[in-house]
């Protein structure tokens, strides 16, 4: 089924962390449950929760988009490498994941390593800018965007099923959310979830067309599609922990 990422996930159940809403262990095992060790991250969020800090906000960077990323040369090489993190925006700081196996064959286990690095703290107008309204209203254009540029064209990745394969698996999906969520993050969550897993199947099938023009801006579309689910995802999380985390007090978004 598709699955969050362990940042996304670390800065969901980081934020009810520090709202005082989970402990801090099963807050841990929450953000990777699949993971037998989770390194790096446990001192890192008691020390930022000791000095005052209420939120954990994502980053899905890629070469060229940021993302939400702040700023900390350092922070960008390494997270923009593995395409993910997590940052606090009031004392600045932030941890980048490395998922790794370890042990002898047959008795393999998963850990997650956290590595803390230096970024700057975000401004709160930067934070109140964001609105899950608008968030929603881009990712629904730029559904209906991909559904007209595929609708003429050959789609293997339809006609083969995959699509009925990708539903049945978001409907069997366990987004591990922290309870007390904003109902519009929520939804946006599941559908930019939804997204990603649908372009993913579609980019990772046999790219049969009746040219080679045709199958590259079939690609383009996807991964454009793709790139828009992400974008979505990370504001759409950080609203949720901002909410969560009592910084949108009455606000709906």
């Amino acid at each position: 089924m598709p699955e969050l990422s362990a940042s996304a996930r670390l800065s969901l159940w980081g934020t009810s962390y520090f709202a005082g809403l989970s402990e801090l262990e099963a807050a841990l095992e929450r953000t990777a449950p699949d993971a037998d060790h989770h390194e790096g991250a446990r001192s890192w969020l008691a020390t930022r929760r000791s000095l005052g800090e209420r939120v954990v906000l994502l980053a899905l960077p890629r070469p060229g988009d940021p993302s939400d990323l702040p700023g900390g040369s350092d922070l960008r090489a390494a997270a923009i490498e593995v395409g993910e993190c997590v940052f606090v925006p009031g004392l600045g700081g932030a941890l980048v994941p490395a998922v790794h196996e370890y042990g002898p064959v047959g008795d393999r286990g998963l850990a997650v390593r956290w590595t803390a690095h230096d970024s700057d703290p975000v401004a709160s107008h930067v934070l109140d800018a964001w609105s899950a309204r608008e968030v929603e209203r881009e990712l629904l254009a730029a559904v209906q965007t991909a559904t007209r540029a595929l609708a003429d064209a050959p789609t293997p990745w339809l006609s083969r099923g995959l699509a009925d394969h990708a539903v049945d698996r978001l409907g069997a999906a366990d987004w591990g959310l922290p309870l007390g969520l904003n109902p519009r993050t929520v939804r946006i969550i599941s559908l930019a979830g939804a997204v990603g897993e649908l372009t993913s199947l579609a980019l990772r099938a046999p790219q049969d067309g009746t040219s080679a023009a045709v199958i590259d801006a079939r690609r383009r579309v996807l991964r454009d599609l793709q790139r828009a689910g992400e974008l979505a995802l990370t504001r759409a999380v950080n609203i949720a922990a901002l909410h969560l985390a009592g910084l949108r007090p009455g606000r709906e978004d």
